[in-house]
């Protein structure tokens, strides 16, 4: 597996080959990862519309999920939105059956190597909580307002007690977690990545600056949803340039 390290990682990628014929849309992660050209967000394995709404297992409890193109860029957007309800959770978690059931594909293994990343923004960030990251199947990841996965996660997280988000490792509901990462602002895009580096290493990144989790006591070793979640009342989370996949192993 020829991935540029130190790249991923966020140092120079200029003059790299795999970014120029991606183009500048394709996170660098993704650009990295995938040896031929890739028009648009999405699996980079599977290639389809990943913000497409039959491709989730949705739980949105009298909560609505709606893709439109953006009138001004024409890109793709989504918009989950929690009832009105104080802290009622609106979640999708990956389905490959029409949104039928969820599917769980990405285990920490040496040798492989997961990704994601998104951009989102939130509509009351005092209020509200969000969570996006690789999760163990749950109709509840997160509840009053905090993460409540029931057992295993690697991802972002943010209550709605704080503005800030963080990075989360759990295994068994026993987490590890960074420091605050960021402050989300409302109505504002944030780019979120997440990159698992087989067992040795898990990467956050935040706007493109990575901050990895050193301490993997807590890493997961069953396999993960590509999940996200907002709760809140009314509140919503607009993601778009969705991407993820796998790298390496079978």
């Amino acid at each position: 597996m020829s991935i540029q390290w130190k790249n991923v990682l966020g140092q120079s990628d200029q003059g790299d080959p795999t970014r120029a014929r991606l183009g500048p849309r394709a996170p660098l992660i993704a650009q990295l990862m995938q040896p031929h050209a890739y028009n648009g967000g999405g699996d980079i394995r599977g290639h389809f519309e990943a913000l497409k709404k039959s491709n989730w297992l949705a739980t949105l409890d009298s909560g609505t999920y709606t893709l439109s193109a953006n009138s001004t860029t024409g890109l793709l957007e989504a918009v989950l939105t929690a009832h009105s309800d104080a802290d009622d959770v609106a979640q999708l978690q990956e389905s490959m059956d029409g949104g039928t059931t969820g599917v769980i594909r990405f285990v920490p293994l040496a040798g492989r190597v997961h990704f994601a990343e998104l951009e989102v923004k939130t509509s009351a960030v005092a209020t509200g909580a969000f969570l996006f990251g690789f999760a163990t199947l749950d109709t509840t990841l997160l509840a009053s307002g905090v993460e409540a996965c029931s057992a295993d996660l690697i991802g972002f997280v943010k209550t709605k007690a704080a503005a800030t988000i963080l990075g989360r490792v759990m295994k068994a509901t026993t987490a590890t977690d960074t420091a605050d990462l960021a402050t989300m602002v409302n109505a504002t895009y944030m780019k979120l990545g997440i990159l698992i580096d087989g067992v040795s290493g898990v990467h956050f990144f935040v706007n493109d600056v990575p901050t990895p989790q050193l301490t993997l006591t807590n890493l997961p070793t069953a396999a993960l949803a590509l999940s996200i979640a907002v709760s809140g009342a009314s509140q919503a989370a607009t993601i778009k340039n969705l991407w993820y996949g796998t790298c390496g192993g079978n």
